[in-house]
């Protein structure tokens, strides 16, 4: 739980840096723009490359992951084929970049979506904790 803070803690504070460059320049490009304007161009330039290595890695760590999330949920309504994972994170980068050509109304809504959709698993998952935690108090049990 202490990691937890700790994390949170630093968290915040990079989210109040953010917040007040992006209110002291608001124009597009983010760490880019800002580093480019404090430092030069050359700087920027490797601000720049370095976000778009970091968003690609990251990006497929994350279509990775979710075609593991994925795969175990098709195996516990009972299909299971060998490996999808890879078909599925493949088949998920292609829709989302399918999806960004075709522009950024149709981007706009899927995102709203897909975050009213994980508000509403992430109270699930509080309201479960919630009550796990409370029938753990009222039974008296033991850590």
């Amino acid at each position: 739980m202490f990691s937890f803070t700790i994390a949170g803690v630093i968290a915040l504070l990079v989210a109040f840096s953010a917040a007040e460059l992006s209110t002291a320049m608001p124009e597009n490009g983010g760490a880019y723009y800002y580093v480019s304007r404090a430092m030069g161009p050359g700087f920027g330039m490797f601000v720049g490359i370095g976000q778009w290595f970091g968003l690609v890695f990251a990006s497929a760590f994350y279509l990775v992951g979710f075609g593991r999330y994925a795969s175990e949920l098709l195996n516990q309504f009972g299909y299971s084929p060998e490996d999808p994972v890879i078909l599925i994170a493949t088949g998920t980068g292609l829709f989302l970049t399918a999806l960004n050509i075709i522009g950024t109304k149709n981007v706009g809504k899927f995102q709203n979506l897909i975050v009213v959709s994980l508000t509403g698993i992430l109270g699930i998952l509080f309201l479960y904790g919630l009550a796990e935690s409370s029938a753990f108090f009222v039974n008296g049990r033991a850590l």
